[in-house]
């Protein structure tokens, strides 16, 4: 699993990857399940698994690929 902590790390290896993007506040048991089951995904599928725990990632990179519209 690949940890990613900052939006340019994110852009490097999202391609082939299955991503699970959230707010971990601490990982507890529906974590720790989230993340067995993006693992396993990633695996089945030959790809990555990769964790972006991150809010300020997140809002970044949705940003990035579906930027709002502006005001008129």
């Amino acid at each position: 699993m690949i940890i990613v902590r900052n939006i340019e790390e994110l852009e490097d290896v999202i391609a082939g990857s299955c991503v699970t993007i959230g707010n971990f506040d601490g990982v507890h048991k529906g974590h720790q399940k989230l993340i067995q089951l993006a693992c396993s995904r990633a695996k089945s599928q030959g790809l990555s698994a990769l964790l972006s725990p991150l809010t300020r990632i997140r809002s970044a990179y949705f940003a990035m690929i579906a930027p709002r519209p502006s005001s008129p």
